[in-house]
């Protein structure tokens, strides 16, 4: 039975099955922050959906499960829960069957290290019929670069959040105590 967000929330002791008749129950805290992180994915990315459709209605899809970890998808995004404890959730690598951390939370990264070369959509400058070998060798080189491109703006974008974190500790640290 397919569960959207919501219903992972509301109902007692969500179990997420697929094709292959593995299933998970889903404890409500991990289905909390899995609401939560996918909400903020969305957000980040700039992934805006229907105006019919908010984000808890989105579907999750179980992948597989094993020993205590389920590998789930919500529209298009991998995630790893461990649904024992609900403790753990991880950002995973798009690509189907990966269960390797992605290496941002932007939309060109969603994907690991050994996925960097995965095309993007409108880099394969003839259409699939028209494609040559070194059409998609050219848009896989430039899927990674673009790819690289994105994370390298969003390391610094993180590193302008820590180095302004960093001057208002010094600040506070420096300033006299402000008594109520």
């Amino acid at each position: 039975m397919q569960l959207r967000l919501v219903d992972l929330l509301t109902v007692p002791a969500p179990t997420l099955t697929n094709d292959s008749d593995v299933h998970a129950v889903m404890p409500f805290v991990a289905a909390a922050r899995l609401l939560g992180m996918v909400a903020e994915d969305h957000d980040r990315m700039g992934v805006y959906l229907s105006s019919t459709i908010t984000v808890a209605e989105l579907p999750v899809i179980l992948e597989s499960a094993n020993e205590g970890y389920a590998y789930v998808s919500v529209n298009g995004l991998r995630y790893g829960v461990a649904v024992d404890s609900g403790s753990e959730l991880d950002r995973l690598c798009a690509q189907r069957g990966c269960d390797t951390d992605r290496l941002g939370l932007l939309l060109y990264t969603v994907v690991c290290s050994k996925h960097l070369d995965a095309r993007l959509p409108g880099t394969l400058g003839r259409s699939g019929d028209e494609a040559f070998p070194e059409d998609y060798d050219a848009a896989a080189r430039e899927s990674r670069r673009l790819r690289l491109e994105s994370w390298a703006e969003e390391i610094t974008e993180a590193e302008g959040v820590i180095a302004r974190n960093r001057q208002l500790l010094n600040r506070l640290r420096t300033s006299a105590p402000q008594h109520p």
